[in-house]
This record gives C-alpha cells, structure tokens and sequence, in this order.
C-alpha cells in the first residue's frame, strides 16, 4: 500500500491485491480468485502503450491519454 499525501488520500501509484481460494474447488489454478487492482492518480512511470492501444488515443487529449495510460497499467498488474 501507498504512503498517503494528505490523511486518507493515497499518493499516487498502483496498489493491488487478491484474495479468495487459490484454485476455487474447480482444479483449476486461479479460478475463483478475484484481483484487485487501485490507482490514485497517473503513475510516474506508466508502462508505454501497444501499438493497438495507441491508436486509440492517437487523437485524445494529454490528461485523456494519461487516464487511459493508467487503465491500461492497472490492467496489465
């Protein structure tokens, strides 16, 4: 978990977590597992996006490209 900034604001960054069986009672691994993950503001250091994801948001806004650049890592954790 992150630090925070201000009392009940988490800095900025990723945060994440899972929880529930490991394997769920189907045999198979993962299933039944949820996983968390939390961002607060833009990371620093956003992973670049794929080519695919680019276009997207080829055209978009600087603070639009950022919030999609966050889901996108978020995403990928």
């Amino acid at each position: 978990m992150g630090t925070t900034q201000q009392e009940g604001i988490p800095a900025p960054g990723l945060r994440t977590g899972s929880f529930g069986p490991a394997a769920g009672g189907t045999g198979q691994p993962g299933a039944g597992r949820v996983v968390l993950v939390e961002s607060y503001g833009d990371p620093v250091e956003t992973a670049p996006l794929l080519p695919g994801e680019e276009e997207l948001v080829a055209r978009a806004v600087p603070a639009r490209r950022a919030e999609f650049a966050t889901a996108r890592a978020c995403a990928r954790a």
